[in-house]
């Protein structure tokens, strides 16, 4: 396949070759010619040949060196896309009933003036504390249900499921007072939908704490409809990837409200299969324990951080951008805040930031492309050696 020149300025020119994938490296080349002392080489318009620099690799038609060769110092110009290997990190979006039930205590019982640290809304919130700020593996966000107090249902979250967001979600819950009722299945409609919209290839769950005693329901079905529409809505989303733990907090003279929680469990394909098959608060943690360790060691790398295939030669810049998991090319600007840097004086790698980052995180682009721009000598010159 022969090679494209793209024009980068009137200082020079950039080359660029179709795809070649090593596999000895793991990276996804699109080629560039070599850059060295001698003229370029291939079948762009300033030669006929060249020489592989030391740890080179050979292109179509042409050479690409990254060490010395020939008679002068190697130089790489061209593009390099680098796979993104986000760490797999499972993203896990709380979804917690608000309704006014959960002012009762875990027998339903209702007090005078509010159970206060017996309610359910009390036991099921500060489980739900400890799991984000204990199992940082996983990436928490929450969501309420109702959104008011009556029915609604909010088409955002209250926090966003993102890494480091445990604060954030103790913060939410503790400015958080339960009423209304309880809208469970398009609570699950809208959590379904937000993590299907923006976090692609990372395992999706819904963690749904709540009492088992659904309402809103869809025409005059009574609580009997609201059951089975929560029921339904939780098995749609999981035979789209995304399944659902029960955390179901109900006594068990509450039979309705018991076989509600374990047909929500069974349909959501995180079951415990034990005596019942929704989680409680003492059996919550082995469940989540198996996609969540409490180690936050069992996550691994920093797709922000990004190690420059070859070493920037004298008179070579860099332009960085993603290509989304859809194709679609985005240019990152030099910035440590919003952008990219180097992270070292030696420019050995770089740091992306801002939401360049999180998208890398999320699984939003699949490569990284870094392009070597290199000022070309004019013709009949060679590139300086550095000193």
């Amino acid at each position: 396949m022969g090679i494209r020149w793209t024009p980068i300025g009137a200082a020079g020119m950039m080359v660029r070759m179709g795809h070649w994938r090593g596999l000895a490296v793991g990276v996804c080349m699109l080629a560039g010619a070599g850059c060295g002392s001698e003229s370029l080489g291939g079948d762009g318009p300033t030669g006929s040949g060249g020489s592989v620099g030391s740890g080179g690799v050979r292109g179509m038609g042409g050479t690409i060196g990254t060490g010395s060769g020939g008679t002068g110092p190697g130089m790489y110009c061209g593009e390099v896309d680098v796979p993104v290997y986000a760490p797999a990190r499972p993203n896990i979006l709380v979804l917690l009933d608000r309704s006014s039930s959960m002012n009762d205590d875990s027998d339903e019982a209702s007090c005078p003036g509010g159970c206060g640290a017996t309610s359910k809304w009390a036991l099921l919130s500060a489980k739900i504390d400890r799991l984000v700020t204990t199992r940082a593996s996983a990436n928490w966000g929450l969501a309420l249900f109702g959104s008011d107090d009556a029915c609604g249902v909010n088409a955002g979250v209250a926090v966003d499921v993102a890494k480091g967001s445990a604060a954030s979600i103790t913060q939410a819950l503790a400015a958080t007072t339960p009423g209304g009722d309880a809208p469970t299945a398009a609570a699950i409609d809208a959590a379904f939908g937000y993590l299907q919209s923006g976090f692609y290839s990372y395992p999706k769950y819904i963690l749904l704490a709540t009492d088992g005693r659904s309402g809103c329901a869809p025409g005059a079905g009574g609580t009997a409809g609201a059951d089975a529409a929560a029921v339904q809505a939780i098995a749609r989303a999981n035979s789209y990837g995304v399944s659902t733990f029960v955390l179901g907090l109900a006594p068990d003279w509450d039979t309705t409200a018991t076989a509600t929680l374990n047909q929500m469990a069974d349909n959501g394909g995180q079951a415990a299969r034990s005596r019942i098959d929704f989680a409680t608060l003492d059996t919550i943690d082995t469940q989540i324990s198996v996609i969540a360790p409490s180690s936050p060691s069992a996550s691994t790398g920093n797709p922000c951080v990004v190690a420059l295939p070859y070493p920037l030669a004298p008179g070579t810049s860099l332009a960085v951008s993603t290509t989304t998991v859809y194709g679609q090319n985005v240019l990152v600007p030099e910035d440590p805040l919003s952008g990219w840097s180097f992270t070292s004086p030696d420019e050995s790698a770089i740091d992306i930031s801002g939401s360049t980052c999180a998208g890398l995180q999320n699984s939003a682009y699949s490569y990284v492309a870094i392009t070597y721009q290199c000022r070309l000598p004019p013709p009949g010159r060679s590139i300086p050696s550095p000193r």
